[in-house]
């Protein structure tokens, strides 16, 4: 089937519509082929993450701390208000990044988001990457982290 355009929908905010509009990223389908591109890669991309993620924490009034839960690094995202509902209720977050993107606070944009507009308190695990030793042990000590 050959490529053809297809129209920012109308049925979205001016702001959706921005994004749905804008070109994709340069490195969409870069697909490194050493550990260090990889790194290179993740690092480079995380680093422009929690530089967008901060501005967004301070808007929701949500606090981002790092913690370490039984060993396994973890970030409590908490807002400045707990609806009085979830007092009792804790979210736990595991990011999407596959084993190989978003790792440390980099890893946290969702958490914020339910954070800050659910007002949950929220445990976002970081899970150990890929591009790390050990990847083999990954799945093990997120689930230790929220088990």
């Amino acid at each position: 089937m050959p490529a053809k355009m297809i129209p920012v929908p109308d049925t979205v905010s001016p702001q959706m519509k921005k994004l749905i509009a804008a070109p994709l990223r340069p490195t969409w389908n870069v697909i490194p082929k050493t550990v260090d591109e990889w790194n290179a890669q993740v690092t480079a991309s995380a680093n422009g993450t929690v530089a967008r993620l901060k501005p967004m924490a301070e808007a929701l009034r949500v606090k981002v701390t790092p913690i370490t839960v039984d060993g396994v690094k973890a970030f409590e995202v908490k807002p400045e208000e707990i609806a009085p509902n979830n007092e009792r209720r804790l979210l736990v977050h595991i990011h999407g990044g596959c084993f190989v993107s978003l790792p440390g606070e980099s890893g946290t944009g969702e958490a914020i988001l339910m954070a800050g507009l659910g007002h949950f308190k929220v445990i976002s695990v970081d899970y150990r990457n890929g591009s790390r030793p050990s990847l083999s042990g990954s799945s093990r000590r997120c689930h230790n982290g929220v088990a």
